[in-house]
């Protein structure tokens, strides 16, 4: 067991992730370069065959967990929640949706406005010469 939570197997002398090795083996042939496997329940110490997903890329594995909770919240998956008020919304009413901070441009406003203003002096003009 890792500290992550995964379970670890020993196979041909080597420490390698049970689920990794499962999901190898149903496949035939070794992960793909840059492949992750979810785990559809988050359990990862549940390495059943049903609920393992090969996702192509860390951005798909990303979008699973984003959508996951979205859903888990609210009952619909295509929300994002805005950084800036914690609130749901549909990602069409977000700017910048698909990364990992969307806002409403209300929210940003009202951001840009709250954020404390410094009104530094001039400094002094040095001497050059004594």
């Amino acid at each position: 067991m890792t500290k992550a939570g995964y379970v670890r197997v020993r196979v041909n002398h080597r420490d390698e992730y049970e689920h990794i090795v499962i999901v190898a083996r149903a496949l035939g042939h070794p992960l793909p370069l840059g492949a992750q496997i979810h785990h559809r329940d988050e359990d990862g110490t549940n390495n059943a065959p049903q609920n393992l997903i090969v996702c192509q890329d860390g951005a798909y594995h990303k979008l699973l967990h984003v959508r996951t909770e979205a859903y888990r919240a609210t009952g619909d998956a295509a929300k994002r929640r805005c950084w800036l008020c914690r609130e749901w919304d549909l990602a069409a009413n977000l700017s910048r949706p698909w990364t990992h901070q969307p806002y409403h441009k209300r929210c940003a406003a009202l951001n840009e406005r709250a954020k404390p203003t410094y009104h530094h002096a001039p400094r002094p003009a040095q001497r050059l010469y004594k």
